[in-house]
């Protein structure tokens, strides 16, 4: 588990629209007397206890269409709730976040955005990511996101009481910042980056393509969050009989550099360069290299390089018109026919299908 690598601010910070848990309850008192039908396919969860946000409904707070895809807030119990992310976004939008005792275990499995707190910096994240982070009062956020991918996550909020009454005996192994939140003393500022679990992704997208609706689908994404919970806390607890595997040690310089690959393979998705050549270019050995890139962004090189040659096929496929064969060699595939074939185990559907618009992708 490498720690985030935080940097000068390039962006300003929001000051509006203002996004926390008391405007999202806000929100979910006010569907009581909404006319809205709820527990269908629009409105996917019981009345007052879960609300769908689209994109379109975002114009008054923006100024502007930003993107096509929903933002679910759900309310489970009274010391947790969370939030389903499916959309793309178009234009570069930005909220403030209000310091708020809330812990926010975040896992993204596609998107692009920024996040920036004050007093501390601003970190970059890409194609998929985990962290828990902690911003108590006094320490504000501004969450950017960045147009162009297709952002699919799922988050967490845990009230002290969740870590305290349900894992009371792990309190102890959290790190400082966990155990005094978990103990309603005073908060500090906590930012853990988590590599994606198997367990993590496969949550995030059968919570996002389950057909449930009502109770059940509420009860369905409740099962899911705890899934996601228990795998980071498990990450970040300190187990004296846990194997030494689990962490590998990157200085301040690897991880810049580590940084630096992975935005040169962002780019160079197609054609990457060898790993003797990316650790010659970076000066670092094949096995830090390797090892030090999987514990920073959860992902390994080759996986992060397949992951980002689906995005951009799946995005030319769907939105700028691409033929299959365009998509396959733009992605740095030879054969179409190869690349047929693992996009369709990917994704569940054929290229071709997206081309025509005949159905619609489904998340990894």
């Amino acid at each position: 588990m490498a720690k985030a690598v935080f940097r000068a601010p390039s962006l300003p910070m929001p000051q509006w629209p203002i996004a926390c848990r008391a405007v999202d309850h806000e929100l979910l008192r006010s569907t009581m007397h909404s006319p809205q039908v709820f527990s269908t396919a629009h409105q996917p969860y019981p009345r007052g206890t879960g609300l769908r946000v689209y994109c379109s409904d975002a114009r008054d707070l923006f100024g502007a269409d930003i993107g096509e895809g929903y933002s679910d807030f759900i309310h489970v119990s009274d010391d947790l709730c969370a939030r389903v992310v499916s959309a793309r976004i178009d234009i570069s939008t930005g909220m403030r976040c209000p310091g708020e005792d809330w812990l926010k275990i975040e896992v993204y499995t596609s998107g692009r955005q920024s996040l920036l707190f004050e007093n501390v910096g601003q970190i970059d994240l890409s194609t998929r990511w985990c962290h828990v982070h902690l911003h108590p009062e006094g320490v504000v956020k501004g969450d950017w996101v960045e147009p162009g991918a297709a952002a699919s996550g799922l988050i967490v909020y845990l009230r002290p009481e969740f870590i305290r009454d349900r894992i009371p005996e792990c309190v102890d192994r959290l790190p400082l910042a966990l155990r005094n939140f978990a103990r309603d003393l005073r908060g500090t500022f906590l930012f853990e980056s988590l590599p994606v679990s198997p367990t993590m992704a496969r949550a995030v997208a059968e919570v996002i393509s389950t057909p449930l609706l009502g109770s059940l689908r509420r009860l369905f994404l409740e099962s899911k969050a705890i899934e996601i919970v228990s795998s980071a806390l498990h990450e970040l607890v300190d187990d004296g009989n846990r194997p030494s595997r689990a962490r590998i040690r990157l200085r301040a310089h690897d991880i810049e550099c580590l940084h630096f690959v992975h935005a040169l393979l962002y780019k160079s998705y197609a054609d990457p360069p060898r790993i003797c050549d990316l650790a010659r270019r970076v000066g670092l050995n094949q096995q830090k290299l390797k090892c030090g890139f999987k514990a920073l962004f959860g992902v390994t090189i080759f996986e992060f390089v397949q992951d980002r040659r689906f995005e951009v096929a799946a995005e030319m496929l769907k939105n700028r018109g691409a033929s299959v064969t365009e998509a396959a060699l733009a992605t740095g595939y030879e054969y179409p026919s190869n690349f047929s074939l693992a996009f369709k185990r990917r994704y569940g559907v054929t290229p071709r299908q997206v081309h025509r618009g005949l159905r619609v992708l489904r998340q990894p």
